[in-house]
């Protein structure tokens, strides 16, 4: 079932819903849904695409039964807390919670363990747990255009990492173990705080020689450049 419709057909949408038990990819999104009620998907288990972006949710009902979930797009909604209905979705590989206003990802988010795309591009996150690194089949994570001052080291764990778009943040560094992600494709770093010292220009570049695509790589100042020189003619 797909809706693409006004306001004022929102309950005539969940009840046609309702009555498609037996749907696979089911389409909410643009509905106007402020809520969903929290029996709506007792007795629903085949759904593997759920798309419910651009409503106007803040929170989700209990989706337990949504045992084959594989794909839930949560795009342009009013989430300023993680919804901790997700938790339940084991078989969940694609999770999209752009352009919300959430400000911070529980460390619970690693119940999520076969997620492979995240994307909270667009919130007003300042922190990623510790235990993101556990999410070891994550493939590509985007939280660009967040408020990010710093980024956990263990993302360096995400050994399957092959894109990262960090973005529109507020990071004056990243850390060592972004060497460790020996797949990574694409790397953005733009309009951050960010600041070519030595450190940088010894690191970054690896990871070019190794393929990956950087961009908004910043440039070594003139004192970096003499550092630089200074240490590598060092005996």
């Amino acid at each position: 079932i797909g809706w693409c419709g006004s306001f004022g057909a929102t309950k005539e949408v969940l009840l046609e819903a309702q009555k498609k038990r037996s749907v696979v990819k089911l389409n909410l999104s643009y509905a106007g849904l402020e809520e969903i009620p929290d029996d709506f998907f007792v007795g629903v288990s085949n759904v593997v695409s759920l798309n419910l972006a651009r409503n106007k949710l803040t929170r989700l009902p209990p989706m337990e039964n949504l045992v084959h979930l594989d794909i839930l797009n949560l795009e342009g909604n009013n989430f300023s807390v993680f919804p901790t209905s997700v938790y339940s979705l084991s078989s969940l590989s694609t999770l999209t919670l752009s352009f919300n206003a959430l400000t911070e990802i529980p460390d619970e988010i690693v119940k999520l363990r076969h997620l492979r795309v995240l994307n909270f591009t667009m919130n007003q996150i300042t922190l990623l747990p510790e235990s993101i690194g556990l999410l070891y089949d994550l493939e590509e994570l985007y939280v660009s255009h967040n408020q990010l001052s710093r980024l956990p080291g263990s993302v360096g764990a995400l050994t399957k990492l092959q894109i990262l778009t960090l973005n529109d943040n507020n990071l004056q560094y990243l850390p060592d173990s972004l060497m460790s992600l020996v797949h990574l494709r694409s790397i953005n770093i733009a309009s951050n705080a960010l600041t070519a010292d030595v450190e940088w220009a010894m690191r970054l570049p690896t990871l070019q020689t190794r393929g990956t695509k950087i961009i908004g790589l910043p440039k070594p100042t003139e004192t970096a450049i003499a550092s630089g020189a200074a240490a590598s003619s060092a005996p």
